[in-house]
């Protein structure tokens, strides 16, 4: 915030976001991501 207030900024509002991919060559997570990935173009008819 003090870097914000020496160039003239008022801080009014913060996020931190997160993006990470699993480093496991058999990564159940990454197959369960793909299913939903097809299931939201399934019902959006893309």
């Amino acid at each position: 915030m003090r870097i914000a207030k020496e160039r003239g900024f008022a801080i009014r509002d913060h996020s931190l976001y997160l993006y990470a991919d699993c480093t496991r060559p058999d990564c159940p997570h990454r197959r369960a991501r793909r299913a939903d990935a097809q299931a939201l173009k399934t019902r959006t008819g893309e």
